[in-house]
């Protein structure tokens, strides 16, 4: 009896094994697949990029290479997960290798072409790379045994703005908005006119990018000149304010006259700008004159719809009491400690200092 007990259990078993088997096939064959797709083994016969897929790749590569050809308007941000695969045991790791080339690279300019961007990885890897100018860009891939890419573009992330690769052919640089430039740079610098007047606030956020992994950082480097200034004077002038950025920054900078300053950009790889120029201006005080604790009236422009961080001073002293704050109009209080006699009065906002008011401080009676 115990031999038939022993013979059923193990024939349950088996039957176990072998159902358990079928689910785990049945699960992994429903499970899909990854799609192959072959680029090119030269320029010439580059396929366009698969977007918004994860492929498989490698088929057609001559000595480890293959080409893609991806479209991209100017702006647009090409993300790619890579990594290599199939290595062979005791082979490796040998890395997978990612370039871009610009539109009119050819098979026979190969040879002596830069790539404007690099990527290299052993495992998986998130490459984005931001689109200096339209066209049908060329990735080149490399790996010894195969690639698996996922590739998405994220389309108008940015306004493509071409500076001037001399002085003399700067154009006026656009305000109130973010812009990718550097398609235009002679050994990596570029440049812009901004018109302002005395006073005004320069603000621009700014930022390198498209730094290839291994060759970095290297700065993103901001030199503002004076009006006068041209390209034979240049290498003798020097500049009245810099910054200098490895990662995101600001630059702010006032006016110290009128006149389309010369903002000079350096990048080896690009850069990301949001330029404004911020006008702020006192007009009228009423009253013009009046004892400590009165309440006067700014008028003027640009001051902002609201206070935020911004103050009146009175001389050397900030005012500490408000009444009321608009962009065209400021009510407060003269502060207790303002110097008797005449003094200045100035707004002071996140967006820049206005110019000077004259007000009398009354002695108290």
């Amino acid at each position: 009896m115990g031999g038939t007990v022993g013979k059923r259990v193990v024939g349950r078993r088996a039957l176990w094994s072998v159902s358990t088997m079928v689910l785990v096939i049945g699960f992994l064959l429903c499970l899909p697949a990854v799609a192959h797709a072959a680029g090119g083994g030269t320029i010439a016969a580059a396929p366009q990029l698969p977007i918004g897929a994860t492929f498989v790749g490698g088929a057609n590569a001559v000595n480890g290479y293959e080409y893609w050809r991806v479209t991209l308007a100017a702006g647009d941000v090409l993300s790619i997960d890579f990594l290599p695969i199939n290595e062979p045991v005791g082979y490796g790791p040998s890395p997978a290798k990612l370039y871009i080339y610009t539109p009119n690279i050819t098979d026979a300019t190969l040879g002596t072409a830069s790539a404007v961007a690099t990527r290299e990885a052993y495992s998986l890897t998130e490459f984005t790379w931001t689109a200096i100018g339209g066209g049908s860009w060329i990735l080149k891939v490399h790996s010894s045994y195969g690639y698996q890419l996922t590739t998405s573009v994220k389309r108008g992330s940015f306004n493509q703005a071409a500076g001037g690769g001399t002085i003399a052919a700067a154009p006026e640089l656009p305000l109130g908005g973010t812009l990718f430039g550097g398609a235009n740079a002679v050994d990596g610098y570029e440049f812009w006119r901004v018109t302002m007047a005395a006073r005004d606030r320069l603000r621009i956020d700014y930022e390198p990018i498209n730094e290839p992994v291994g060759y970095g950082p290297s700065p993103a480097d901001l030199y503002i000149y004076n009006p006068i200034v041209t390209d034979f004077t240049l290498g003798d002038t020097s500049y009245i304010a810099k910054d200098e950025a490895y990662v995101p920054a600001r630059l702010t900078w006032n006016a110290t006259g009128r006149g389309s300053w010369i903002l000079m950009v350096f990048s080896s790889y690009g850069y990301q700008l949001t330029p404004s120029v911020q006008h702020v201006f006192a007009t009228k005080l009423l009253p013009v004159s009046g004892k400590r604790g009165a309440i006067i009236t700014i008028r003027g422009r640009n001051f902002g719809a609201k206070r935020g961080t911004g103050t009146v001073t009175f001389g050397s002293v900030s005012c500490s009491e408000f009444v009321s704050w608009s962009a065209t109009r400021i009510k407060c209080k003269v502060p207790a400690k303002a110097k008797f006699g005449k003094i200045t009065v100035i707004v002071v906002t996140a967006g820049g200092t206005s110019n000077g008011e004259t007000f009398k401080v009354q002695r108290q009676r």
